[in-house]
């Protein structure tokens, strides 16, 4: 609670912020958790929005995110990510190796 919409926010090395919203569902996932994100961006002022979900997004999340720029990751994603490949995602350049 008093989160904002956001679980997570994150300052990458260039200082563009990203605001995450993380729902552990084993079902569908609707558009109550989008709206929280994109209310969190701008409460903090983010440059990304981003939900991640072990579920699957319905269609009217889907259309909300594609329309204000959300980032949804579903299970796919979370795999991808957590093996290092973020090739996927707007937000790639916030993990990239500086070496």
């Amino acid at each position: 609670s008093n989160d904002y919409g956001a679980d997570v926010i994150v300052t990458c090395p260039d200082q563009s912020v990203i605001a995450i919203q993380a729902k552990r569902y084993r079902g569908k996932v609707n558009l109550k958790a989008v709206q929280e994100v994109v209310a969190a961006r701008t409460h903090y002022s983010a440059d990304y929005a981003v939900v991640i979900s072990t579920g699957v997004f319905l269609q009217s999340a889907v259309r909300l995110a594609n329309s204000n720029n959300v980032e949804l990751w579903s299970n796919d994603e979370l795999q991808q990510f957590l093996g290092m490949d973020i090739a996927f995602s707007r937000i790639a350049h916030c993990f990239a190796s500086t070496t």
